[in-house]
């Protein structure tokens, strides 16, 4: 997005006082419990192993780490997985984990 849209756009959510997500190009991150997790604005299921999930983020990839992975639900811009959650990081493209 260029940034005259994307300044545009967070003006327009600041002065409606939505959240970020609703108009920004961000992903929604919910963790339940340890033990579900719950991504919105996804756009890609990169891997899938049973201590490993990674997910591409609009702007950055999410690393799900722990055991027991089962991914219950895909759909268009969401993925839900359950599990043991140990460890959440977020790695910028091409760039060093956060």
């Amino acid at each position: 997005m260029s940034s005259w849209k994307q300044r545009l756009s967070q003006a327009t959510t600041d002065w409606l006082g939505l959240p970020p997500d609703a108009l920004l190009n961000v992903a929604r991150v919910t963790c339940l419990d340890g033990r579900k997790v719950i991504v919105e604005n996804a756009t890609e299921l990169v891997r899938v192993a049973e201590n490993l999930i990674e997910i591409e983020l609009p702007s950055q990839r999410l690393m799900i780490e722990g055991r027991d992975f089962v991914v219950t639900m895909v759909m268009r811009r969401e993925i839900h997985v359950e599990g043991e959650v140990h460890k959440l990081t977020y790695q910028p493209v091409g760039g060093q984990a956060k």
